[in-house]
């Protein structure tokens, strides 16, 4: 395990932290919490779940934010003494630790099957580093402790039943891991309670009941948890995917998840043969020993997220590296692989756990957040009027002339010249240039002949080709500590903002101005000038407004939402002509915001706020422009 998490800690980038709806918001969650001791994130900021009350929620699991709330805790006083964006590292040791614990706890399954200690390391490598869920490790998503809460179940339920003697706190302890499986994701109650198989001895009925009962009694709090929250943020269970859609091709996304090209298991992970391999042992006494069962609880995990995800619209689960959506099983089948060749063949053994490494070093040298970033920044394909149904509001978008499209996943899935080994060594290959030579690379990617609609819009700018794929670099976890993270390392600092939005739109003057000020002395952007300058204006400080609106420099006095604040405190005190003037000075920054409206409006039909004037439909990871939804 400190061999795995040592690797793992010396290729990490951290400075990618926060550029993806998911990881983003889990993370904002979790300052939330810290913050305000709610779970509530401003309205309209990103693809957020809204509230009767006025805020809005995140869609994902809880536990992963649980687990994240003690670096929001840590995270501004890191930044308080460091500055901006060091504290981005701290969010990445959940992730980090929990490819670890999966680590460890399939090493101990291999040990407790009879397995020596080059097995166990080979158990420990195929669920991590010779594996896709080895580069999640330097993600902020959730799978690593989807990933470790599954393996700890599996690893403490056969150790339980393997003890001569009732072993409660192990049952227990497999109980809580798979009820936190569910509350780090809803739909892991389908495959979270086939962890516990082993548990389930059909020779002693008696051991049998007790162990399912203290397993309940360990499971009960998470779940507890899950539905308090779940009807706390929803109203009701399952409800963080109401718009979600399982319109893709059941048998077509099957195969894909199995051996397609672009996201097949087999080619990302050869050790399934292993695994699939090893399960000839058990022929005919499937349930008889709790190594069968164990090995038939694993199988359960993995069919039961296979058949979930393959007719999911997003089967691919777009960001990250191999068949995300699955990648949670493999630490309960990386042991029953390692023991499949025996002993005798321990140099076979070897040979596959090398191969796996090295399927799986591409996303360890170039950090697979980039990739995505290019991706989701191409022109838009045009989407068929009957398959608009077929997917989540996020996943479209409608073109400049009104027609509508979907994400470039979507297509890109499906094209084998976008396979993640070709693309990522693309983008390796393009974060070593520079100025115009970068963004001409930019402009043909590997199924460009193929796909010729799906590159970008029009050709970027050198500083947009650099925000979209950034220079190389060798990173190592807490490099942030050192400065320099790039244009999307202020995860802490984002997710600050978003909750002094948050108050300003809940009305909570007070705290819009505590945050606010919080925000606006870290951050050397316009964007927390403006809502500083907002949290006065509504707070009726206008003279401090006036010092601190003199005390900008010219670059963050320049960020538009500034002037539309202006526009306001003129528009409170009837300076009608100046106030449309400021506002018509940065209207074109705000297209199809009610801004545009306001322009022609009487002042007393204006909207009454600067989130209310300029919000507007985002796109994650928006970098190019122009951009159209």
């Amino acid at each position: 395990m400190l061999g795995v998490l040592l690797a793992l800690a010396l290729v990490a980038d951290d400075r990618h932290v926060g550029a993806i709806a998911d990881g983003r918001q889990m993370i904002r969650t979790a300052v939330a919490i810290s913050e305000t001791g709610e779970i509530g994130q401003a309205r309209g900021r990103d693809f957020t779940i809204e509230r009767p009350a006025g805020d809005a929620v995140s869609r994902f699991g809880m536990g992963t934010s649980l687990l994240q709330v003690p670096a929001a805790w840590l995270a501004p006083r890191i930044e308080a003494s460091r500055g901006p964006g060091s504290s981005q590292a701290l969010f990445l040791l959940v992730p980090w630790l929990a490819v670890g614990v999966a680590a460890f706890a399939a090493g101990s399954v291999a040990r407790r099957l009879g397995g020596g200690h080059p097995e166990v390391v080979a158990a420990a490598l195929l669920a991590s580093v010779a594996s896709p869920l080895g580069s999640y490790a330097q993600l902020e998503f959730s799978e690593p402790v989807q990933a470790a809460a599954l393996a700890v179940a599996l690893a403490a339920a056969l150790a339980a039943v393997e003890s001569p003697t009732p072993r409660r706190g192990l049952e227990m302890l497999a109980g809580f891991a798979a009820g936190f499986a569910v509350l780090v994701k809803s739909s892991l109650i389908v495959a979270a309670p086939a962890a516990l198989l082993p548990l389930v001895a059909r020779n002693d009925v008696r051991r049998t009941r007790g162990a399912l009962a203290w397993k309940a009694i360990g499971a009960i709090p998470p779940l507890a948890l899950w539905v308090v929250f779940e009807l706390a943020r929803f109203g009701r269970l399952f409800g963080g995917y109401p718009d979600d859609r399982f319109t893709h091709p059941w048998f077509d996304g099957l195969w894909r998840l199995l051996v397609g090209p672009n996201r097949g298991l087999l080619l990302f992970w050869p050790a399934l043969v292993l695994f699939l391999w090893a399960g000839a042992k058990y022929r005919g006494a499937w349930l008889a020993t709790p190594g069968a069962r164990a090995w038939c609880g694993a199988l359960w995990v993995l069919a039961a997220q296979v058949a979930v995800a393959a007719g999911y619209w997003g089967w691919h689960g777009m960001e990250g590296w191999g068949p995300r959506l699955v990648l949670a099983a493999i630490p309960l089948l990386a042991p029953f692989a390692a023991l499949a060749l025996g002993p005798a063949r321990r140099a076979w053994l070897a040979a596959v756990v090398g191969v796996c490494l090295l399927v799986n070093l591409p996303p360890l040298l170039q950090h697979p957040t980039p990739v995505a970033t290019y991706e989701m920044n191409l022109a838009w394909p045009d989407l068929a009027p009957e398959e608009v149904a077929d997917y989540p509001f996020y996943a479209r978008g409608i073109g400049p002339a009104g027609e509508p499209t979907v994400v470039p996943f979507a297509r890109l899935e499906l094209e084998p010249a976008a396979n993640p080994w070709r693309l990522y060594l693309w983008v390796w290959r393009a974060s070593q240039l520079e100025g115009a030579a970068l963004s001409e690379w930019l402009t043909s990617p590997p199924w460009a002949g193929r796909l010729p609609a799906l590159v970008p819009a029009e050709r970027w700018p050198p500083e947009v080709a650099r925000r979209v794929v950034p220079p190389a670099r060798w990173g190592f976890l807490g490099r942030s500590l050192t400065g320099g993270g790039g244009p999307f390392a202020t995860v802490d600092l984002d997710a600050l903002l978003d909750q002094a939005v948050r108050a300003n739109q809940l009305g909570r003057t007070a705290r819009a101005l505590e945050l606010s000020s919080r925000v606006a002395e870290l951050s050397t952007g316009g964007e927390a000038a403006a809502w500083r300058l907002e949290s006065l204006r509504r707070a009726n400080r206008g003279a401090e407004a006036e010092r601190y609106l003199r005390s900008l420099s010219r670059e963050r006095r320049a960020d538009p939402r500034i002037n539309v604040v202006l526009a306001l405190f003129d528009r409170d005190a009837g300076e009608e002509r100046r106030a449309r003037a400021l506002l018509g000075s940065v209207a074109s920054a705000f297209p199809g915001a009610a801004l545009q409206d306001a322009l022609e409006a009487p002042l007393d039909r204006w909207p009454t706020t600067l989130d209310a004037m300029t919000r507007s439909e985002r796109r994650d990871a928006a970098v190019a422009a122009p951009i159209h939804r």
